[in-house]
């Protein structure tokens, strides 16, 4: 038996035309605009499952698609799995859901269907590895994945693929040409896109969101309202205030103490994380209590639009290894990377050897030289890290019904990283020093990010030694402690008070495994496998 169980329409309703169903947004090669009820139009006609796949790779925008064919069905996510899509599979019933804990429910799955590697994986990272939920029945679709679906089984392949190469020869003032042209160019799209309405910038004190105000107030749009939240005495909130003064922009700021973080642990969210955290990735609880406070002051409107600045700076090459000799050049060294960079939540597990093998199975292509491999990690970092960890902290704007954008994953402007020789995409980047000496300098918001503090500079290297250091979890704990001894660790959004409620939750076991006592996230995931179990 073959089901469609579309039920998500928070902030992007389903819409159906003939054997279609999309909900997103998107533009076309040729510049149309696809959105709401003319959305479906654009994967009508689609016969063949190529037919499909090239469609999807036209696609310019987040979205969702289910088609209807003859032998079932052909369903997908955008590149990045803004929205999300699954697949369940049990005792000859398949159904293709959008909410894998409706999914879960209406297969009757207990703690027995759980799977102990995925579980072990998102406990370490925040996430999932591959194409699978933390329960064996349950199989989700990454970015740029497609499935295909009849009444007995399902198969999942690529459409796209986030690799760099082809690289073009260019110079600097030629580069950053063609970024603005761009830039110009998605920005204007995102302002079709929005007709109009309320945009919001989360602004922080980084690059990213400053390049949405930046090239907004460019372009002429002044319906924008930026925020920000924390400690009064962060640098990003100074930052913030600043760049929105110096652009016109309306700003606002929410304070976050002790007794903020505490009160999104009442049960009334429970909702929010069972919404967000869709049994495979850490549910982002960091600005749902700025959203709701602004929503119910009415700073932001009921049909405003969410612009966050995510990952740009990941384009840059931020998360590049520069030093082929710290590394293992080869498919066994990058997943061993991988898991020392980023799935150290946790101390080490009788589990840990297999999440490595199970890293170096979603790696798709050979290792040989320093750009193979990173290649081929930013590709599985954006699969995995940047669109399950990062971009789901969208789930805190459309859970409250709100749009949202990502133009900085724009596909133009993402295939022009994709082309940039690495050597201008690590140390100082092409795409830092665009920003610097470009529109950020046009508007006198040419403010150099750091920790206000002498010893600045000396931190910030430490921590760019640790991120292409091989000795993981060492290295990360010395860079921690001399932080420390510094006397400058600041923890500027007051999320220490998390992980103290979550270590006094004495319904919460094995916080005393956790691997650094200041990782927040490592506190949630631990909070929220055993919550789900709970609730369930």
């Amino acid at each position: 038996m073959l089901e469609l169980h579309l039920t998500n329409n928070r902030a992007f309703a389903w819409q159906q035309a003939g054997n279609v169903w999309t909900k997103g947004f998107l533009f076309a090669s040729n510049g149309r605009q696809y959105v709401g009820v003319d959305l479906p139009e654009f994967f009508l006609g689609i016969e063949t499952e190529q037919d499909f796949a090239e469609r999807l790779r036209e696609a310019n925008g987040s979205f969702c698609v289910a088609v209807k064919t003859a032998n079932g069905y052909m369903v997908a996510v955008d590149r990045l799995r803004s929205m999300l899509m699954f697949v369940a599979q049990r005792d000859g019933r398949i159904i293709i859901g959008d909410d894998a804990n409706a999914l879960r429910d209406k297969l009757g799955l207990d703690e027995s269907d759980l799977d102990a590697l995925k579980v072990e994986e998102l406990r370490q990272s925040g996430y999932t590895v591959g194409s699978h939920t933390i329960y064996k029945s349950i199989a989700q679709l990454c970015g740029g994945e497609y499935a295909v679906i009849t009444e007995n089984n399902y198969s999942i392949n690529y459409y796209y693929e986030h690799t760099h190469g082809n690289f073009m020869t260019i110079s600097k003032a030629d580069a950053f040409q063609q970024l603005d042209g761009i830039s110009e160019r998605m920005f204007k799209r995102l302002i079709e896109s929005v007709d109009g309405r309320q945009i919001v910038v989360p602004l922080s004190g980084g690059y990213d969101s400053r390049y949405i105000v930046a090239w907004l107030k460019k372009l002429g749009y002044e319906n924008v309202c930026c925020f920000t939240y924390g400690r009064r005495d962060s640098f990003e909130v100074q930052i913030s205030h600043q760049v929105a003064k110096k652009l016109n922009y309306e700003w606002h700021f929410v304070e976050y103490t002790d007794e903020t973080w505490q009160s999104i642990f009442a049960e009334e969210w429970r909702s929010f994380y069972e919404y967000s955290g869709q049994l495979s990735q850490l549910p982002h609880c960091q600005d749902i209590y700025a959203i709701k406070t602004l929503l119910e002051r009415g700073i932001i409107h009921k049909d405003s639009v969410v612009v966050p600045g995510y990952c740009g700076d990941v384009l840059g090459g931020s998360f590049l290894v520069e030093d082929k000799t710290l590394v293992e050049i080869s498919k066994t060294g990058l997943a061993m990377y991988i898991n020392k960079c980023h799935f150290n939540f946790m101390q080490p597990t009788n589990l840990t050897a297999m999440v490595v093998a199970d890293i170096e199975s979603d790696i798709l292509k050979d290792i040989s030289v320093l750009d193979s491999f990173n290649s081929e990690m930013e590709e599985w970092l954006t699969k995995h890290r940047w669109s399950k960890f990062i971009v789901n902290a969208l789930r805190g704007y459309d859970y409250f019904g709100l749009e949202w954008r990502m133009p900085l994953w724009d596909n133009e402007l993402m295939e022009f990283w994709y082309r940039v020789p690495n050597e201008h995409r690590s140390r100082v980047t092409w795409y830092d020093e665009y920003l610097l000496t470009g529109v950020f300098k046009e508007y006198d918001i040419d403010i150099v990010k750091d920790m206000p503090a002498p010893q600045s500079l000396v931190v910030s290297n430490i921590k760019r030694l640790v991120k292409k250091s091989p000795l993981g979890n060492e290295a990360r704990k010395l860079h921690t402690y001399i932080r420390r001894k510094l006397g400058k660790v600041q923890d500027f959004n007051q999320t220490s008070s998390i992980c103290n409620y979550i270590k006094n939750d004495s319904r919460v076991t094995g916080t005393e495994n956790i691997a650094d006592p200041n990782n927040v996230n490592a506190f949630l995931v631990q909070w929220y496998l055993q919550k789900i179990i709970e609730y369930h």
